[in-house]
Order: structure tokens, then C-alpha cells, then sequence
């Protein structure tokens, strides 16, 4: 999202939910979990003895996230098992990296405003409860709200299709966002 042009706006409780403190967040729990994939790789192909193109099977059948990096280097690798897993850990290496870089783009960033929220909004909150089921989704827009009630023509961007998107009409109605855009459709 940070490729959108214009200053973003979040909330903390987005920020939290995200990135946590201390190592938590959901950034964190993918970000440990791609590193699993790495880890499982290299131990696949070291102790259990597997070939590139056994692999590249087990990271299908796993759906693995890092797929297309094994099923590249299974195709070139084909018949080089430590050239594999020197490419792995490289590709691991910068995978780490790059995370590393964008959450530090994040913080520093002077196209993301943080907001903290400090009115609980109760007749909006209301509102949105006979709408939306997910009490941490109502948090979410109600910060959303609180970022709306200062920034004009606020667009509210979520992959949360079954709580919020289904309720698009119900939340611009009750809210001060102006407008509810589905991730995928960006």
C-alpha cells in the first residue's frame, strides 16, 4: 500500500495488529513463517536427503510461500543440491533483509500519519455493532472513523472481505469514511 501516492493514514491499533511490540504482530508471524519454509528447505535437502525436484513437490503440496523461489532453483539446481541450498540461504539472507528495510521505510516514513485515537465514538460504535460481528474490526473502524472525522475523502482499504467489505454501504453510512476499497481490486 505504501506504493499509493499521498500520505497514508493508519491507526495504533492497525499498527499493533501489524507489527506488534516486541516482536509480535502479524508482519512477525509471516515473517517467522517464510523463515520456516527456508529453514525446512535446507533441512529437506541436507538431512533427509531430497533432490531439487523432490523439493519443489513438497513446497507444492505444502503450499509453501517461498514456491516460485524453490521452483526456480530446483530448475537450475537440478543436479547441484549445494548449490541449492547456497542459493536458499541467499535468497533467505535477503529475504531478511528487505523486511528489515521496509519496516524501517515504515517508521520513518513521512507518507504514513499514525493516529491515535482518543474519542470511543459510542453511537458510532453502536451503530457499527449491529453491522459488523468482529469486535476487533469495529476497533479498526472506529479509528478509521477518528482518522475520517480530519481527513477529507478518506478511503478505507482492507482485505477483509467478509466483515467489512460485505458491509461497505453500512460503514460509510455510519462513519465519517467516505469510501471502502477491497485490497485485490488495487
Amino acid at each position: 500500500m505504501i506504493e499509493l501516492r499521498g500520505v497514508k493514514h493508519s491507526s495504533t491499533s492497525v499498527w499493533h495488529e501489524c507489527f506488534g511490540e516486541g516482536g509480535a504482530g502479524r508482519c512477525r508471524t509471516v515473517f517467522r513463517d517464510i523463515k520456516n519454509e527456508f529453514y525446512t528447505a535446507i533441512s529437506l535437502l541436507t538431512k533427509d536427503q531430497y533432490s531439487p525436484a523432490d523439493l519443489y513437490c513438497e513446497a507444492v503440496s505444502e503450499k509453501w510461500k517461498i514456491l516460485e523461489i524453490i521452483q526456480d532453483l530446483a530448475g537450475r539446481y537440478e543436479h547441484d543440491v549445494k548449490e541449492m541450498i547456497r542459493k536458499i540461504r541467499k535468497a533467505e539472507r535477503r529475504y531478511e533483509i528487505d523486511c528489515e528495510e521496509r519496516l524501517n521505510s515504515l517508521k520513518k516514513s513521512t507518507l504514513l500519519k499514525i493516529h491515535t485515537r482518543d474519542n470511543e465514538y459510542p453511537n458510532t460504535r453502536k451503530n457499527l455493532e449491529s453491522a459488523i460481528e468482529d469486535p476487533p474490526d469495529i476497533t479498526i473502524l472506529l479509528d478509521a472513523h477518528h482518522v475520517g472525522v480530519t481527513v477529507a475523502e478518506l478511503d478505507f482499504v482492507t482485505g477483509d472481505y467478509k466483515h467489512i467489505i460485505r458491509q461497505k454501504e453500512a460503514i460509510v453510512r455510519y462513519t465519517n469514511i467516505s469510501h471502502v476499497t477491497y485490497l485485490d481490486s488495487i
